[in-house]
This record gives C-alpha cells, sequence and structure tokens, in this order.
C-alpha cells in the first residue's frame, strides 16, 4: 500500500515537476513535517523549520505558525525562538564566508521577481500571478494584491492556530503549506508540493475527496486555459481561458476554505491549548481531589443498603 501511494504521489503535477527542475522543496516539505509532527524528536524542535527557511524563503511561514500557535501554548515558545535564531545564523554565515555573492542575492537577486521567468506565465500560480493576468494597472494589481495577502493570511493562519488548539496538527501544517504558495509573490507550479500535506489530512476522513483533490493536480488544467484562451473566440476565450488557467491557485484557495472547515475524528487536543484546559485537563491517570472525592462518593452511594440496620429490630 505505500509503495501505490508513494506511486501515486509521483504522478502529482508539482512532483513532477520538482524531478523535471531538480528543486528541493520536497526536502523542505519533509524537513517542516518532522519538526511539526514528531512527538519525542532527538532535535532541538524548531531547528528543521530553521534550516528550511535559510534554504528558502517560503517555508518562513512556519515560523508565522510557530508564533500564533505559542501565543496559548507555552510549549510552541522555545520552537519558535530555536527556529528563528537557526534561520538567523544560517543566513548570516555566508555574509562572513562569501560577503559579495550573499549582498548580491539579499540586496539583488532577490528583489528581482522576474530573474525567473514572465511572472505572468501560466505555470506562476501565486496571487499575485492571477491578478497580473488581468494586466490592469501595477498600481491597481499592486493594491489588490496586498489587500488579497492581508485577507487570505489572516484566515489561513487562523484557521490553521484552531486547527492546532483543537488538536488537528496534520490540518494545521496544511493550511500553513498552502499559505507558502498563495502569499508568495512567485509561486510556480513545484512550489505546491506541499500538497501532499494536504491529501494526507483529507485522506484521514475523506478518502474519496483527496482522490478528487489528487486527480485535480495530475491533470495539467492550467494549461488548457491557454489553450481555450488561444481560440480567440470573443468573451468566452479571455474569461473562461484565465479562469482555466488560474486552476492550481484557485484550487489551493478552495482547499484552504475546505480544510479550515474540516473537523477530524477523535480529536486529542495539546496539552496547553484552550481546548485542554479545565476538568478535561487531568485526564486518564492525573485524578485530582475534586475527581478523587467524586469517586469516593460514587462509591459511598453504590453500596447495597442493610435492610435491617444494626439500631433496629424487624417487626
Amino acid at each position: 500500500m505505500f509503495g501505490l501511494v508513494v506511486v501515486a504521489c509521483l504522478y502529482l503535477m508539482p512532483i513532477r515537476d520538482q524531478i523535471r527542475f531538480g528543486q528541493v522543496d520536497l526536502f523542505l516539505v519533509a524537513l517542516c513535517l518532522l519538526d511539526s509532527v514528531v512527538r519525542r524528536p532527538w532535535w532541538p524542535r524548531g531547528m528543521l523549520i530553521g534550516i528550511a527557511t535559510a534554504v528558502k524563503l517560503t517555508p518562513g511561514v512556519f515560523l508565522i505558525y510557530l508564533a500564533i500557535t505559542a501565543w496559548r501554548d507555552p510549549d510552541q515558545r522555545r520552537p519558535f525562538w530555536t527556529a528563528v535564531g537557526t534561520a538567523a545564523v544560517l543566513t548570516l554565515i555566508p555574509f562572513a564566508a562569501i560577503p559579495q555573492d550573499a549582498t548580491d542575492f539579499w540586496f539583488g537577486a532577490l528583489l528581482d521577481s522576474e530573474r525567473l521567468g514572465a511572472n505572468t506565465g501560466t505555470t506562476n500560480q501565486s496571487i499575485r500571478a492571477m491578478l497580473l493576468r488581468l494586466y490592469w494597472p501595477d498600481s491597481v494589481t499592486t493594491a489588490l494584491w496586498l489587500a488579497a495577502v492581508a485577507a487570505v493570511g489572516w484566515y489561513g493562519f487562523r484557521a490553521a492556530r484552531r486547527a492546532y488548539d483543537e488538536g488537528d496538527v496534520p490540518t494545521a501544517i496544511a493550511l500553513t503549506g498552502l499559505m507558502a504558495v498563495l502569499l508568495s509573490p512567485v509561486a510556480w507550479i513545484h512550489h505546491l508540493a506541499w500538497i501532499l500535506l494536504v491529501l494526507a489530512a483529507l485522506a484521514r476522513t475523506r478518502a474519496l475527496l483527496a482522490a478528487g483533490v489528487w486527480l485535480y493536480y495530475v491533470i495539467p488544467i492550467p494549461w488548457w486555459g491557454a489553450y481555450i484562451k488561444g481560440w480567440e473566440i470573443p468573451v468566452l476565450s479571455p474569461t473562461l481561458g484565465k479562469i482555466v488557467q488560474n486552476a492550481f491557485g484557485l484550487g489551493a484557495l478552495a482547499l484552504v476554505c475546505l480544510l479550515a472547515n474540516q473537523r477530524p475524528r477523535n480529536q486529542h487536543p495539546p496539552h496547553g491549548s484552550p481546548s485542554h484546559q479545565g476538568p478535561s485537563q487531568e485526564g486518564p491517570g492525573r485524578e485530582g481531589p475534586d475527581r478523587e472525592s467524586s469517586a469516593r462518593q460514587g462509591s459511598a452511594d453504590q453500596r447495597p443498603v442493610d435492610p435491617h440496620p444494626a439500631h433496629q429490630q424487624p417487626a
């Protein structure tokens, strides 16, 4: 079964592009996943997320994830600072070892979003790319993009924190991974390697839906939009063509809404979350005084009653 799942995942377009272009996103997904779900890591939790963020900026969304979950769960505070410190140290080392190259990247190449290709191309599925393909004035596009990033980021991270508070860590990290794609100025299709986390989160309770999402990201739907635009049918071609061309980005937005409203079975809230506080905080094997007294009282109430007490004589 595991082998079949691996083969099926290899057919996903983002994974095929990962292999085709020799990208590292699969390793970054693995680092963030392990750092988030392993219960007793032998490394300082947060270190792997820091390494991933130093390698590529998009996993930096997991720094936000750690920050917002640490707000209510003190156990997340040390991993957050570990991740920030690791990312900072690994980012500063190149300035000492290869200062000119580091300066050229951070203050030159990083600011040039066109250096890897036209941002309006079909393979770019970020929110910004979907707006760029409308070919509106730059000022309007930028304003709309910033507003959309704020709205989607607020909704997505809020849903991720709620999922974490409810003990649904797979959904929380899947939502965070989608934020890495949608909020980035440029998100090539191979950046959607985070879809693996989405499939894992959905497959637990909605196997058929997960299969449908898998099929959706196997088929090269965005390129169908480019073909439809080439038909040059008035109104239909430019309108339908652009919608289909944005299929993977729009699909990612739909998945954010879907995961945000998903409620898994058998939830087990993590210690320290709001849903874990109160009487249920004692849990099995951690009976407090109130529970012990209640148990003693219950035992007393259940003792059999002697129909002939010692101080009374039967008639």
